[in-house]
């Protein structure tokens, strides 16, 4: 699935500015009974590279660092947050 509403910005440590990336940010899951990365999310993106061509970059979040992201989310924004947690629940109480 391609996040909607995600964005790539890239710059050096030492640089007082980013840019912005062109392209979309996948993510993946892999469920808990998966032989790797058990219980995990992955984002994609591609930027591109120095030298030509381009550099694929994989973020893997351990299912033990979801707490981490669900408290930032409703820091962040309460009601989306609580919103997106009751429509993930449904759509999973439908699957089953």
């Amino acid at each position: 699935m391609y996040l909607n509403y995600a964005e790539i910005w890239r710059g050096g440590v030492t640089s007082n500015y980013h840019t912005k990336e062109s392209g979309r940010v996948r993510v993946d899951f892999y469920p808990e009974d998966s032989k790797t990365q058990n219980g995990s999310l992955s984002l994609h993106h591609s930027i591109a590279s120095k030298g030509g061509g381009a550099t694929s970059i994989t973020l893997f979040i351990d299912a033990n660092s979801f707490d981490q992201i669900a408290s930032m989310m409703v820091q962040a924004n309460r009601k989306k947050a609580i919103t997106a947690f009751a429509k993930a629940l449904l759509e999973a109480a439908e699957e089953s």
